[in-house]
């Protein structure tokens, strides 16, 4: 049975690095999982983002993984699911997530993170600019949890060495972190 860092260090971290080795795909990846009464979860997605795949800057990799997801399932409730997100859901993807009915996002980096270590900064500043505030909150009908908030020291060890495997690629495949957005534009 696979816990969530599990599908992230296993599952989702493997993908992406297959995504960004043939260049069609970069360091965001997201997997939708059902969890099951006996606490199994069961992977039902995984994708990254396909924004130089498909020349398209909407294709993150959980607005992507919801496509995919909808298409497998054949439903457009996925009120039973959870998604796993290797970065904090920019504000496009929380809204889409949202309109999925998805109730719980679990994500790895935050906006902070993914600016310092990844070279995107603009999910922090859209999010305030959309929203009001700097990140996505949880709310009566979406809980939204960083892993790096939860204090648990053997959980935070899997952390730093997931952490430090996304750092370790990023460096290898640094052409992938192209940044598109071309809405340089301040009021």
């Amino acid at each position: 049975m696979l816990n969530v860092l599990e599908i992230i260090e296993k599952k989702i971290f493997p993908f992406t690095k297959r995504k960004m080795k043939s260049k069609k795909g970069n360091i965001f990846g997201a997997a939708l999982v059902k969890a099951h009464d006996n606490g199994e979860l069961e992977i039902i997605t995984i994708e990254s983002n396909s924004i130089l795949k498909n020349n398209n800057p909407l294709m993150h990799g959980e607005v992507t993984c919801l496509f995919k997801s909808f298409k497998k399932l054949n439903n457009m409730n996925l009120k039973d699911y959870i998604l796993i997100s290797s970065h904090e859901p920019c504000p496009m993807c929380i809204s889409a997530i949202a309109w999925a009915g998805i109730k719980k996002v679990i994500y790895l980096f935050s906006y902070e993170d993914t600016a310092n270590f990844f070279g995107f900064n603009e999910d922090k500043e859209f999010c305030l600019d959309i929203f009001g505030t700097e990140h996505p909150k949880s709310s009566k009908t979406m809980d939204i949890i960083n892993l790096k908030n939860i204090q648990d020291s053997e959980m935070q060890k899997i952390i730093s060495r997931i952490d430090n495997k996304y750092k370790k690629l990023i460096l290898q495949y640094p052409n992938t972190n192209t940044n598109t957005n071309t809405n340089t534009n301040k009021e």
